[in-house]
């Protein structure tokens, strides 16, 4: 699914036949909208893949009595004009900000859920299993504290995963998850040490 969605969504060279005919090669050049009541599943923790997302939630739900099957064409017949000058504003705005969707908080909110339910690093981060560090103290003794092995946060980060029922990354992709998460968790690595720098671990109970 990851492959197939950055080749559709990026523009590259895919192919496709009509049936009966001859295959044929072109780049999408369409806006996809993907109605759905759950996150959809991916293995893909990539920056690249979740900064392709924007998420509108409709949280509010109307009973069947409460309903217009025809709300649609009401709208349409009534109110088409402010609905075109609201979508002139948005292209605008979208201009404006240089043709990237502006984030809104819900969305920002329904991102981290989403990663945190994929991604059980982000995760382990977010729970009270670690204690992360924003500023640097200016004491060297109580900046060793702060200095753990990658090894030795995966052991944690393991622990974590059996209590919380999550299946644990291997070592490697558990790093690679974990440099993903720097920027937001204020974490960074030792360039001498090469030792992850800003979390500590705590011990679980």
């Amino acid at each position: 699914m990851t492959t197939s969605f950055k080749n559709v969504i990026g523009r590259d060279l895919l192919h496709g036949r009509h049936v009966t005919h001859r295959p044929f090669s072109f780049r999408n050049e369409a806006a996809h909208v993907f109605a759905t009541n759950t996150f959809p599943p991916t293995e893909d923790q990539t920056n690249a893949f979740w900064d392709r997302w924007s998420i509108i939630e409709f949280r509010h739900t109307r009973s069947p009595q409460a309903r217009d099957d025809h709300l649609a064409e009401k709208i349409i017949a009534n109110e088409l004009p402010g609905v075109l000058a609201w979508a002139l504003a948005g292209a605008q705005l979208l201009g404006q900000s240089g043709r990237r969707f502006i984030e809104t908080r819900s969305h920002q909110r329904m991102m981290e859920i989403w990663r945190g339910r994929t991604d059980s690093v982000r995760s382990w981060l977010q729970e009270d299993a670690v204690e992360l560090l924003r500023d640097e103290p200016d004491d060297k003794q109580v900046k060793e504290y702060w200095l753990r092995s990658q090894t030795e946060l995966h052991r944690h980060y393991c622990a974590w995963c059996s209590l919380a029922r999550r299946h644990p990354l291997g070592l490697h992709n558990f790093g690679d998850a974990l440099r993903n998460a720097f920027a937001v968790f204020g974490l960074c690595e030792d360039q001498e040490t090469h030792k992850i720098w800003g979390v500590h671990p705590l011990e679980l109970t």
